[in-house]
């Protein structure tokens, strides 16, 4: 019983905490509009943070309990199809992609997930590609010796770290198939303010990350590299406009809208689940996919 009061305290004090830093991020930005609405979508933030996160975490649980832990490159017992690359999103850990990474498996993919601090994708984009050096290196061997191609599923900050990671591998002499931004703030996020870690600040309208990340989606479309971004119906975090690039000339881009409401839960949600794993296993065959509910 103390054990559980203990963890109650800690989780209440971090609540807190991330609260009382917001706000006086907010108030210091000095502008008033944006303020306002930072504190509209803070306070979206706080009410889905207290019961949609609890649900989405405790499926986490579940599906951890019955499937266990998948190693970093999971390979098929068939034929493999491809390669897929799981990053989750912002102070979440593997934990998170469990039931995509199962979904995947069954279709013959071999699934490899990002290594991530035990607290979760907080680190920047720099960190956090180093850290997953050795294994992205593992995937260039492998999609060389195999002949696949290779997918980077990102959720979320897990999307704009799948974009530097791809790049990484272009570099290295593997031009990814595609790449799936799920919910992801490529063009910033207003909330970006209320973060405490590290990985927060980048995704702020004023900094340069924001133009480096439609930078790269640029010259990573330009080498061949498709791109996906899926949108929610409702999100508090990513608003539709942000979760994809801007128009740029006769390259259209969409945000696929999903059957989803709020930030958290996405890869709990079977609907979206297989609108994603659909999408994915359809361009990896050569079928081409119809985009609905286009923004």
């Amino acid at each position: 019983m103390d054990k559980w009061k203990q963890r109650l305290l800690v989780k209440a004090n971090r609540l807190w905490r991330w609260f009382w830093f917001g706000l006086k991020k907010s108030v210091w930005t000095g502008h008033e509009t944006f303020v306002i609405l930072g504190l509209i979508d803070f306070v979206a933030l706080v009410v889905t943070w207290c019961f949609t996160r609890p649900l989405a975490l405790g499926l986490i649980g579940f599906e951890t309990l019955r499937h266990g832990d998948f190693p970093p490159i999971w390979k098929p017992h068939g034929t493999a199809r491809g390669i897929v690359l799981t990053i989750p999103g912002y102070t979440y850990t593997r934990r998170q992609l469990m039931a995509l990474a199962q979904l995947l498996h069954r279709h013959n993919f071999v699934v490899a997930r990002a290594e991530m601090p035990p607290n979760g994708n907080v680190l920047n984009y720099a960190d956090t590609v180093t850290l997953n050096t050795a294994l992205l290196d593992r995937l260039v061997e492998l999609a060389q010796s195999l002949n696949l191609s290779v997918t980077i599923v990102g959720h979320s900050y897990g999307g704009c770290c799948g974009i530097r990671m791809a790049e990484y591998l272009r570099a290295h002499g593997l031009q990814p198939r595609l790449v799936v931004c799920v919910q992801t703030p490529v063009r910033g996020t207003r909330l970006a303010h209320f973060g405490e870690y590290a990985a927060a600040p980048q995704l702020a309208y004023e900094q340069g990350e924001i133009a480096r990340t439609i930078e790269l989606v640029e010259e990573l479309e330009s080498g061949g590299t498709e791109f996906v971004y899926y949108c929610a119906l409702f999100d508090e975090v990513t608003r539709r406009r942000d979760s994809r690039p801007p128009l740029n000339g006769d390259r259209r881009r969409w945000a696929i809208t999903l059957p989803q409401l709020g930030h958290w839960g996405a890869f709990q949600n079977p609907w979206a689940l297989k609108e994603i794993v659909g999408f994915i296993t359809n361009l990896t065959n050569g079928v081409n996919h119809t985009h609905n509910n286009d923004t």
